[in-house]
C-alpha cells in the first residue's frame, strides 16, 4: 500500500509530448507558358486595346474636321463626267416612263384623296382634343 501514495514523492508529470510544427507546402505556380495569359494580363490586355481604341477615334474624328468640305473626285480618262451621267440617267428615266391609262389614273387619283382625307380628319381630331382640355 505504501507504493500507492508516498506523501514525500511528488507526483510524476507526464513526459511532454514534443509537438512538431506543420510544414505549410506551398503549392507551385502553375507556369505561364508563351502565348497564354491569366486573368491579370488579360485585363491589362483589354484595356490597353482599350485606349488603343479610343486613342484612334479620336485621332479620326481630327481627320475629319480636317477634311475638305468639297474635295473635286479625280476621274479616269474616257470616263463621263458627273453631269454627263446625270443626263444620261433623266434620258432613260424619261425613255422608261408613260402616260398612264384611265383606270390607272383614277386609281392613283382616289388612293391619293383617301390619303388626303385621313390626314385632314386626324388633324380635325387633334385641334377638337385642344379644343376641349382648353
Amino acid at each position: 500500500m505504501e507504493e500507492m501514495g508516498k506523501p514525500d514523492e511528488e507526483p510524476k508529470e507526464a513526459p511532454e509530448e514534443q509537438v512538431q510544427p506543420i510544414e505549410v507546402k506551398e503549392e507551385p505556380k502553375p507556369e505561364v507558358k508563351e502565348g497564354t495569359m491569366n486573368k491579370r494580363s488579360w485585363f491589362k490586355k483589354k484595356k490597353k486595346e482599350k485606349e488603343k481604341r479610343e486613342t484612334t477615334i479620336i485621332q479620326e474624328t481630327a481627320k475629319k474636321q480636317r477634311k475638305p468640305f468639297f474635295k473635286f473626285k479625280k476621274r479616269q480618262p474616257g470616263e463621263p463626267g458627273k453631269i454627263k451621267k446625270t443626263i444620261s440617267q433623266w434620258k432613260r428615266t424619261l425613255e422608261v416612263a408613260r402616260k398612264p391609262g384611265k383606270e390607272e389614273y383614277l386609281a392613283s387619283a382616289k388612293i391619293t384623296g383617301i390619303g388626303i382625307a385621313l390626314l385632314g380628319f386626324i388633324g380635325f381630331i387633334i385641334f377638337m382634343l385642344f379644343q376641349l382640355v382648353k
